[in-house]
């Protein structure tokens, strides 16, 4: 009996603890790790705008952000359609009313999608600047952080960060 409740601990010991260990650990409190795991990129907030409006801004963090270029978009493509049936309406006269709308529309959607874009891209800054300052990393001295190595491997360099 106690050869087989020996046996039977070593065993859950054996499987379990590393199990364990694993499960905790200073990488997973690191705050340059946290950083890392949690940041936006600026490039894919800009290129999901681009595609869809708003969805840069959800993905960086602030949806509420992209309303209002995405309203501008709206509003403009809503001018263009009533342009549009506008000069249908009066395709025999001189009229050109519906041409004008049309100008303007066209006018508001090209500038609501450049504002959503260049704002997505600005969010994205400003969610991993606020990232930064919550996890404590923007403090001037010198600091540890990752440092992607020429042949793709990752390693830790010394960086000085100044505030200005």
């Amino acid at each position: 009996m106690k050869r087989f409740t020996l046996s039977l601990a070593a065993m859950v010991t054996f499987f379990v603890a590393p199990v364990h260990a694993q499960e905790t650990g200073p990488a997973e409190t690191d705050p340059t790790l946290v950083y890392l795991a949690e940041k936006k990129e600026a490039w894919i907030a800009v290129a999901a705008e681009w595609f869809v409006p708003i969805v840069g801004h959800a993905y960086a963090g602030d949806t509420k952000r992209g309303l209002l270029p995405a309203a501008v978009t709206v509003a403009g493509l809503g001018l263009v359609v009533a342009g549009v049936d506008q000069s249908l309406d009066g395709l025999f006269t001189d009229d050109n009313e519906g041409q004008a709308l049309a100008i303007v529309g066209l006018t508001a959607i090209v500038g609501g999608r450049i504002w959503g874009i260049v704002s997505a891209g600005k969010t994205a800054g400003d969610t991993n600047r606020a990232l930064r300052e919550r996890l404590g990393l923007d403090a001037e001295g010198l600091s540890l952080a990752p440092v992607i190595t020429p042949l793709g491997g990752a390693r830790l360099g010394v960086g000085i960060a100044v505030r200005h």
